[in-house]
């Protein structure tokens, strides 16, 4: 089995969890299994000191529990290449070329990752897809390129994403 979260908690009318549900996330993850972080999910339940910690690069919301400086999401046409790395999806991965989209720059390193594809802009590489293993052996890909429409829907895109689903699973 496979969690894939699209989401943050408290923002575009997805509410905060309840107790009960963090019971859960946690309970899953701590039996090793993996997760797919997708867009800014990241910052899915980022009220929860643990979760901050544990996803490996995370979306900054304004009003950070840390202080740190927000994330931030310039609207712009950019590509989406694939890192130098020796990461097995790297093979499997394909370019991403943006017409017109938010690109998420500004995310906060937590744990150590290893970048899989990334986007530049002003001299500046950051991370769009990257991997990290939690402490109880399972795996989170985070894979941010997709909020238009338009992006969402780019064949390489959907390729991308059902090839990480494919990885996690195996």
């Amino acid at each position: 089995d496979l969690v894939m979260l699209n989401m943050i908690s408290g923002s575009c009318n997805v509410p905060m969890p309840e107790a009960e549900a963090e019971k859960h996330v946690r309970s899953y993850l701590e039996s090793g299994r993996n997760i797919f972080l997708l867009h800014n999910a990241s910052a899915a339940f980022w009220q929860w000191d643990w979760w901050r910690q544990l996803v490996g690069y995370r979306w900054v919301r304004t009003g950070d529990p840390e202080g740190a400086p927000s994330s931030s999401h310039p609207v712009k046409p950019f590509t989406v290449t694939v890192a130098q790395s020796e990461h097995p999806l790297r093979a499997l991965l394909t370019e991403l070329r943006i017409r017109m989209d938010e690109m998420c720059i500004g995310l906060l390193q937590m744990r150590p990752c290893e970048v899989i594809m990334e986007a530049n802009t002003d001299g500046q590489a950051f991370p769009m897809c990257y991997e990290t293993v939690t402490p109880w052996r399972g795996r989170i890909v985070g894979y941010i390129p997709g909020h238009a429409p338009e992006t969402i829907r780019l064949p390489a895109n959907i390729a991308n994403c059902r090839a990480i689903v494919d990885y996690l699973l195996a």
